[in-house]
């Protein structure tokens, strides 16, 4: 008797080590296909090709094939499960669920049904996004005093996205605001509106802030919540050698490379060609034209002043990795200041969240289809400034991919 209660108590142990083993290596098995399947799906999505055969190939490589009658394979897009499903981005995830049965050795003498592992995998794919999708101007300081700033004489013109200030104005006690506009002219907002985590104080004279060129009240929401700008991923600088300061006083034409500076002068014609220039100092002019399409500047200190006598007309590239990003500013740069003469154009995103950034009309008009993104702010014109955000235009965030769950 003691040595049949003995055998029993054997074959339970061994059933519980072997089986238990069995069916937690299957659910490992199964939860590593899952996920895998999910990003499959996740990536094969965002190439506009059919996730569900994707999941169901990726699982297949890994041993679950849903034409398996042991095995079942399910797709969902979106998720049917929560949070995920009432996700207000829930057409974003894609939930791939895995049932398998598993074979066992012992379990089955003692337990007659099918013994099966279930395991969810979520993935998400996000959309290439614009680093502050739907704002044309964009201040990053948190604290400090008129961190977007309107002036001059003429007139500013806002079209198609917002802008916002990220400033709470705590940095002095007393007159320090989020946003301000000084001067005689106008701030035309053609239906946009302007956001500030903290106030906004008009000074100015003259037309003020309306919402249309026909008037009307401004669109102005203050006190909004503070925003956290997504991470930037780093532009690399081409492999040549630096190029010694250039000085440049006749007809150039420049290639992509590491420059120390670039100054031109009056009289002179830059032109530079597609590719990412590298400035180690000061990219400045005080007359001239400068033109480039295709062009991507990045500025590792100093400053980019092209002067208001300039004629300029540059275009971030329109394809490849840094599409419509036209200037990146490292923290070590000091300014980064937009003028140019009648006729001139910036096409393409400025982002430089730790850099100063100004915009600066003359008597013309001056046209920024841009998007900037910057420690502070100022737009001042004399003649009119055309600030049009078109996100087709700016620099996109690529597409990524995670597990959520």
């Amino acid at each position: 008797m003691i040595l049949a209660l003995g055998v029993v108590g054997l074959f339970g142990g061994a059933a519980l080590a072997i089986d238990g083993g069995m069916i937690y290596a299957h659910r490992r098995r199964a939860q590593i296909a899952a996920d895998t399947a999910a990003l499959a799906a996740a990536l094969a999505k965002t190439q506009g090709v059919d996730f569900v055969l994707a999941a169901l190939n990726r699982a297949e490589s890994n041993g679950f094939d849903d034409a398996d009658p042991l095995t079942t394979v399910s797709v969902f897009n979106p998720p049917v499960i929560e949070p995920y499903k009432s996700d207000t981005d829930a057409n974003q995830y894609i939930q791939v669920q895995i049932t398998g049965q598993v074979n066992t050795a012992f379990l089955h003498f003692v337990f007659q049904g099918p013994v099966r592992n279930t395991v969810d995998a979520i993935a998400r794919a996000r959309p290439p996004v614009n680093l502050a999708d739907g704002y044309a101007l964009f201040s990053t300081s948190l604290t400090e005093c008129d961190a977007l700033s309107f002036g001059g004489n003429g007139k500013i013109k806002l079209a198609g996205g917002d802008a916002f200030s990220n400033s709470d104005g705590t940095a002095k006690v007393g007159s320090c605001s989020s946003g301000t506009r000084s001067g005689s002219g106008t701030v035309v907002l053609s239906g946009q509106t302007l956001l500030l985590v903290g106030d906004f104080v008009d000074s100015g004279t003259g037309g003020g802030v309306l919402n249309s060129e026909g008037g009307g009240s401004p669109k102005i929401s203050e006190y909004v919540p503070q925003q956290q700008m997504p991470i930037m991923p780093v532009v690399p600088c081409p492999s040549t050698a630096k190029e010694p300061p250039l000085n440049i006083n006749k007809s150039t034409t420049l290639s992509p490379g590491n420059y120390t500076s670039i100054s031109v002068k009056a009289g002179a014609a830059l032109t530079l060609n597609p590719g990412i220039y590298c400035m180690d100092g000061d990219f400045s002019g005080t007359g001239g034209s400068i033109t480039g399409a295709g062009v991507l500047i990045k500025m590792l200190q100093g400053s980019f002043d092209l002067g208001g006598n300039s004629s300029v007309n540059l275009a971030a590239p329109t394809s490849g990795d840094w599409a419509g990003l036209l200037v990146y500013g490292e923290p070590a740069t000091s300014l980064i200041k937009l003028t140019g003469g009648s006729g001139s154009a910036y096409v393409g995103t400025i982002y430089a969240p730790q850099t100063q950034c100004e915009i600066r009309g003359g008597s013309g008009t001056l046209a920024v289809n841009s998007q900037l993104i910057c420690r502070t702010i100022k737009v001042v014109g004399d003649g009119t400034v055309d600030i049009t955000y078109n996100p087709d235009q700016n620099y996109r965030l690529p597409t990524t991919l995670e597990l959520a769950k």
